[in-house]
């Protein structure tokens, strides 16, 4: 009998570490891997521009495959922010590059 409740504290514990592990740090593979593809998408269209400032929030909030990320580009005194959708790791091996995100205007 102690025997048993010994393995199924650690099936417990295991299964809390991997869900922890799954929400953490899978949030900060996302967000870094949203960065790699966005960067190289603003090298290549704002070549112009210099990436000075970068954030991805690693959470795929609509299940669209997708998560949101803002760049900050500087060319002389100029500077832009642009907001891009960028692909999670299954669209980006799938050749899906980032998107821009335009004006979203508030649909009901």
């Amino acid at each position: 009998m102690q025997s048993l409740t010994k393995y199924f504290l650690i099936i417990i514990l295991l299964v809390v570490l991997g869900l922890y592990g799954y929400f953490v740090m899978g949030n900060q593979m996302r967000a870094s891997r949203a960065i790699t593809k966005g960067s190289e998408y603003a090298a290549k269209m704002y070549s112009d521009y210099n990436v000075v400032g970068q954030s991805c929030q690693g959470e795929d909030s609509n299940n669209d495959g997708y998560v949101t990320c803002n760049f900050r580009l500087k060319q002389d005194i100029t500077e832009k922010t642009i907001t891009l959708q960028c692909p999670i790791y299954i669209k980006s091996f799938m050749a899906t590059n980032c998107k821009e995100q335009g004006i979203v205007i508030n649909q009901q």
